[in-house]
């Protein structure tokens, strides 16, 4: 069984240790890969639209993540977005920015039960849509699984997947 939970600071470590896994991060410059994580988590941790939740286990392990924020509003994002996507897709939607389950975990219920409890708390939050950007083949089968719960494919391009569900 897992528990779902407001991300909390106090797990980024193990966070930062599953989303090197998941996101196969690599060393830069003097960083290490751990390093490079905590920066990049702490960074999305910033912005003022920012949710995440975290998946424990039984153990009080970090088994899984997903965090994101409303779409940027910058010129730029939004001419993409409107033009591989339609407009829909920016006004009052929520973009995933990562999302990520632990591969001893990964076919089992927790990636259902992580993005259900993302679809109830993003909805409490007053957003219509979320949005996600899939990389492939590292994410092979989440495509399927949020396609199984009603999301739907937006475009793709290369090894790129965007999906997206309406509340």
């Amino acid at each position: 069984m897992y528990t779902i939970v407001p991300y909390d600071h106090k797990y980024i470590d193990n966070v930062a240790r599953l989303y090197e896994q998941v996101y196969s991060v690599k060393p830069w410059e003097n960083a290490t890969a751990l390093e490079v994580s905590r920066s990049v988590i702490i960074e999305h941790t910033l912005r003022d639209t920012y949710l995440g939740l975290i998946a424990l286990d039984e153990q009080d392990d970090v088994v899984g993540f997903v965090w994101g924020y409303d779409t940027p509003k910058n010129a730029n994002i939004i001419r993409i977005v409107t033009k591989r996507m339609g407009a829909e897709w920016v006004e009052d939607t929520f973009l995933v920015e990562a999302f990520g389950v632990h591969f001893e975990h990964a076919n089992t219920e927790l990636t259902a039960t992580l993005q259900q409890a993302l679809i109830q708390t993003v909805q409490a939050q007053d957003f219509a849509r979320l949005r996600i950007r899939i990389d492939t083949p590292r994410m092979d089968n989440l495509p399927s699984i949020l396609q199984d719960k009603g999301w739907q494919e937006l475009g793709a391009l290369a090894h790129v997947k965007w999906m997206g569900y309406n509340i």
